[in-house]
């Protein structure tokens, strides 16, 4: 990993270095605009870049990667091939990390919450025995949980499940510029726990769907071995605009956007800043926020919120409309005063 962003820094360098006929011929390469993207095992090293290097990454994609190595049923042999057994005698520098954590996106993303990440966009399948959905789950709610931008959804295509974002993505991420991140949306699907739906339960939708094939209804069959949504995902609705984003000492503004496509016309969700440039939310510190429909012109909400110990700030269950929405975030008058 550090051998490729140390490609990138050359690649730069080339340019830089190179005579000015030769600088107008070549575009020059913009590393803030960086991004990763891979399918299956390079949807497993996709995110690892995004997770790890939110200086140096804008975004990642990745279709049905692994993201907690030794959880996966059929490729932690693959990964012994590089990291060997988990041995207390094999660690990273630090001379004490094993690099089966090293490497989990779950136990780095728990242990470093203040660190940045680029935007993460991922898909699983249900039924991918050999990647595994449990260690897919614990990505997905850490994702929630430590409150990182990401758009992640899941189904039943095995591992041929994939993202709902193309790889033609249209927002314009930059790792010099803050974004959002969403959770706990009201249109987000149940992604479950990733515990075995019952036997005589499984059994029973087979046979279901195998009468509706022989009655020609439909052609296969596709039985979802656990709890949750068959299908669904995080964040499937929600996008922002890259283009007036306010990022100052005194104030935090981003225009967000509840897709027409949505199946609701309102949503709730939760909105954390992160990579914040010029703005700051240190811990304890106060701020005020509203809430408006851009289209409309009407306030939707209004509010104080404190950022935590993390020096995160969380603006919990805004009010959104279809179309644009105006988030605005102050440091509070008094904390201002003092």
């Amino acid at each position: 990993m550090n051998r490729t962003l140390g490609f990138l820094d050359w690649a730069a360098k080339q340019h830089q270095e190179a005579p000015e006929k030769v600088r107008a011929l070549w575009p020059r390469l913009d590393l803030p605009r960086v991004f990763a993207a891979g399918n299956s095992m390079g949807a497993s090293g996709a995110p690892m870049y995004a997770v790890r290097f939110g200086d140096r990454i804008a975004w990642s994609i990745g279709w049905v990667g692994i993201h907690v190595p030794e959880l996966s049923p059929g490729f932690k042999g693959s990964y012994e091939n590089s990291y060997g057994k988990r041995d207390p005698a094999i660690t990273m520098p630090d001379g004490k990390t094993s690099p089966w954590d090293h490497f989990s996106d779950v136990w780095w993303l728990r242990r470093h919450p203040k660190a940045e990440t680029g935007l993460i966009v991922a898909s699983n399948g249900k039924n991918d025995g050999a990647i595994g959905w449990p260690q897919a789950v614990q990505f997905a709610r850490t994702l929630q949980e430590t409150r990182r931008p990401h758009i992640l959804n899941w189904g039943l295509g095995g591992h041929g499940t994939r993202t709902i974002i193309g790889s033609n993505f249209d927002l314009d991420l930059r790792t010099d510029q803050s974004l959002p991140a969403f959770t706990n949306c009201s249109l987000d699907a149940n992604i479950g726990t990733a515990t075995p739906r019952p036997k005589e339960q499984i059994e029973a939708e087979r046979k279901r769907q195998q009468d509706e094939v022989a009655a020609k209804k439909r052609g296969e069959i596709i039985v979802d071995p656990f709890d949750g949504d068959p299908q669904g995902a995080y964040n499937a609705f929600l996008s922002w605009k890259t283009d007036d984003i306010a990022d100052t000492p005194d104030a935090w503004e981003i225009t967000v956007i509840l897709a027409d496509k949505a199946p609701n016309d309102t949503c709730t969700v939760d909105l954390t800043p992160r990579r914040l440039q010029a703005f700051k939310t240190p811990k304890g510190a106060k701020f005020t926020y509203t809430v408006t429909d851009v289209k409309g012109g009407k306030e939707l909400a209004k509010g104080v919120a404190t950022a935590d110990e993390h020096d995160l700030l969380t603006l919990k269950q805004l009010p959104l409309v279809k179309g644009q929405n105006r988030v605005k975030v102050a440091v509070a008058r008094e904390a201002a005063e003092r």
